[in-house]
């Protein structure tokens, strides 16, 4: 569980099946949050990175750029 969350930007892909937000998680830094089909799939942490490296990441999970994978598929 995270504490002290800030969402601060969303990225959608173009068929609305994949979103991925941008936050700040509390004593972890900058992050993208994934859903799939309006269902929670993925947080990845970059620790020690910018702001901008996570709008670029999550970016690219939306267009495709970044493929996302869980164990579940």
């Amino acid at each position: 569980m995270y504490y002290g969350l800030t969402k601060f930007k969303t990225f959608f892909s173009d068929d609305g099946t994949l979103k991925a937000e941008v936050w700040h998680f509390d004593r972890v830094g900058y992050g993208i949050r994934v859903y799939r089909n309006q269902s929670w799939i993925l947080d990845e942490h970059y620790q020690g990175k910018s702001l901008h490296y996570a709008e670029d990441a999550a970016e690219n999970v939306a267009i495709g750029i970044k493929p996302v994978s869980t164990k579940n598929g």
